[in-house]
């Protein structure tokens, strides 16, 4: 071993002086610099005057008694191991020396170079340990302080950044309104203009047809910026619920006339099937379950070039307090999705296909499924590139008071191909059209070539009053979709 270390002796006894240094020098300390003190004051100072690697303390000093020795044990210890050996070998002042802070005691009379060198073994490795670990504890503390305070700095950021976001949240949804009111006020005129530009009964039927497509697009743009606007309510949490009692055969039957009018204008087919125990009175919110169900249908016609779109609708009791379970599929024949192109699909602004073939805002669904998710309900789907798309839609909601829920049979409403008119089978011809008020024939041209199925629906309703055959001719007409043949009646007309 032949460790060189330093020790200081409190020792007034030569005579136990030699012993020590004897038996040192016997142990692999041998080469030991030991400095001997007889009294506990220049021993303390010798203490802070130098450094020591272990103290060997003899309790009875000449200026210090035993008590007062070990008193010091603690304020010595600060400087190093102390390994006391005393004269006193009865077991409670053995046990007192430890419990005062000592390393290791010893009785002079049990010593040899054996046990002196075990014990400045042991003592100097235990108090090396011991200062590592309170080394150790200390960098703990440091890097734990410094973790607190960065953790604290960092909260600090982050809710100042949290602040910020809400700030440019809170900008964005202004910025959002006001733009939307910008971009609103030239289409309402632009809308209200071509409207009334429409009523113009000296326009040619060239122009007419280009106001018409103006008008078209101009409603097509103000859809546009209301899925803008809606997605940004949502995003910033200010979208709520309108809960009424609606009439769910209307809500459907307007959902389904858009979606015949869709799809007449690709030449697709369009089939219907529900079965009348839906409920006719729910507790819902219209505009949004209406929303739904439009941009789901909207999405399949979409991206439908040959076969069709199948709508199916059906309920189910989902609770013992009567509420329902309404269920729609929407499923098409068109280009399908990629599997690994679904999980995305409900994504904001996305679409399938190619770039230059995508159209909209690819909000449509995305609105829908987070609708669905405000009033409790869900969607998903099924998909196989190249064979088409089936979108399930599952919704509870709480029957009215004047519910209907008893079964019936199943009924369908079936479009399978286009309808072709002619104007002696419904018996309509351009006399039949002159024989209106100026003013009527102008509200049902500007309908008929809006392709607004309700408007001209409310025109039959104001013609039934004097000429009951025409109207009942122009709604035949109308819900066989045969807006051509009207479209070229009036262009005759003009």
């Amino acid at each position: 071993m032949n460790e060189s270390i330093r020790i200081l002796m409190f020792e007034d006894n030569p005579d136990h002086e030699e012993i020590f240094l004897s038996y040192l020098g016997m142990t692999g300390y041998a080469s030991a610099e030991v400095t001997t003190t007889p009294s506990m004051q220049k021993g303390k100072q010798l203490l802070d005057s130098a450094d020591f690697d272990i103290i060997f303390l003899d309790l009875s000093l000449d200026d210090s008694s035993v008590v007062e020795s070990m008193k010091s044990i603690k304020s010595l210890n600060q400087y190093g191991p102390v390994v006391v050996l005393t004269s006193l070998d009865d077991r409670e002042t053995l046990m007192s020396v430890i419990n005062k802070g000592a390393q290791d005691c010893l009785p002079k009379s049990e010593l040899s170079d054996l046990i002196l060198e075990r014990m400045i073994h042991f003592n100097l490795d235990r108090w090396r340990l011991s200062k590592q670990l309170i080394q150790s504890e200390e960098k703990v503390r440091h890097y734990s302080q410094m973790l607190e305070q960065r953790v604290l700095e960092r909260t600090a950021e982050l809710e100042e950044a949290k602040e910020a976001a809400e700030e440019a949240n809170k900008a964005k949804g202004i910025f959002i309104a006001n733009m939307s009111h910008e971009f609103r006020t030239p289409l309402n005129a632009v809308l209200g203009f071509s409207r009334e530009m429409l009523e113009d009964h000296t326009i040619s039927a060239k122009y007419r047809e280009y106001l018409n497509l103006i008008h078209h697009n101009g409603v097509l743009q103000l859809s546009l910026i209301n899925d803008v606007l809606a997605m940004s309510s949502l995003e910033d949490g200010r979208t709520s619920l309108k809960l009424e009692t609606l009439d769910l055969s209307k809500l459907l039957g307007d959902v389904i006339d858009k979606g015949l009018l869709a799809a007449k204008a690709k030449n697709i087919a369009f089939n219907v099937e529900y079965g009348s125990e839906i409920p006719k009175f729910i507790n819902s919110d219209y505009e949004k379950l209406q929303q739904i169900l439009i941009a789901t249908i909207n999405n399949a016609i979409k991206y439908t070039e040959s076969g069709g779109v199948r709508l199916r609708l059906s309920s189910q009791p989902s609770d013992r307090d009567g509420n329902v379970k309404l269920n729609c599929d929407v499923e098409d024949s068109g280009i399908g999705i990629p599997i690994e192109l679904q999980q995305h699909i409900f994504l904001p602004f996305f679409q399938v296909g190619e770039q230059d073939d995508q159209t909209g805002t690819g909000l449509g669904l995305t609105l829908a499924q987070r609708f669905l998710e405000l009033m409790g309900g869900e969607i998903n789907l099924e998909s196989e590139q190249g064979k088409g798309t089936i979108f399930h839609i599952s919704l509870p909601v709480q029957l009215s008071t004047e519910a209907d829920f008893e079964p019936e049979e199943l009924q369908t409403h079936d479009i399978m191909e286009p309808f072709e008119t002619k104007d002696k089978d419904l018996q309509l011809n351009v006399m039949d059209l002159e024989t209106l008020a100026d003013e009527t024939l102008t509200e049902l041209a500007d309908a008929v070539f809006a392709l607004d199925v309700e408007h001209v629906l409310e025109v039959a309703k104001h013609i039934e009053e004097h000429k009951p055959e025409l109207a009942n001719t122009v709604v035949a007409m109308v819900n066989k979709l045969d807006f051509k043949t009207l479209q070229e009646l009036l262009k005759r007309h003009h």
